[in-house]
């Protein structure tokens, strides 16, 4: 059970608490990513997957992908090049099913907004102000390019609007909340690490 949980939610350890941070948010990001995807896309894909397309068939296993991620970390992979890695996949992904899907007639352009906060946490601010850039531009774009993207294969009903405006705000809720929460908290140990050591070593002088 420790080694599972080790698996899922690593400690520290004595180890660098930033690193600790990243590695934590990039396991929530992942599961969340996994879990997230899935209940936006499963409920939808199920009862037409008789007759759904290719693309139907790997937007609805996609987010799986994600669960690559703790087992990477666990290989000892470094946790800023699998956050590339994913993070690129997840734009990649996120724009790809918004071009097949109908553009902005499908929830997936929403994802934009805890993708690029995710950006920011596990890849410094810089790269994050790039990525707000990158998914209002495409946002725009898909808006922009609306009726020559292909139609939505199902149009749209009130009810399916409620439906996707409640995963939506739902998800991304969790996605920021946890995302940010945790990162701040291990940003608090640190801080307080730092300050402890730096207590102990003006007592020791």
């Amino acid at each position: 059970m420790t080694k599972v949980r080790g698996f899922f939610w690593p400690s520290s350890n004595g180890s660098d608490y930033l690193d600790l941070a990243l590695r934590r948010a990039l396991i929530v990001f992942c599961l969340l990513g996994t879990f997230g995807g899935a209940a936006s896309t499963w409920p939808n894909y199920f009862p037409i997957m008789d007759t759904a397309t290719l693309s139907d068939h790997w937007f609805a296993i996609d987010s799986l992908f994600y669960l690559i991620g703790p087992v990477l970390l666990a290989y000892g992979v470094p946790v800023r090049k699998i956050a590339i890695g994913l993070l690129s996949f997840a734009y990649v992904n996120i724009t790809l099913s918004a071009i097949a899907l109908g553009g902005l007639h499908t929830d997936g352009p929403a994802f934009y907004v805890p993708w690029s906060l995710f950006v920011v946490l596990m890849l410094g601010w810089r790269v994050g102000l790039s990525a707000v850039a990158l998914g209002m531009i495409t946002t725009i774009a898909l808006y922009a390019y609306r009726d020559i993207l292909p139609a939505r294969p199902n149009p749209l009903q009130v009810s399916d609007i409620a439906n996707f405006m409640m995963i939506i705000i739902v998800i991304n809720l969790i996605l920021v909340g946890f995302g940010a929460s945790i990162f701040m908290a291990q940003m608090r140990k640190m801080t307080g690490g730092l300050n402890k050591a730096l207590r102990e070593t003006q007592e020791a002088e």
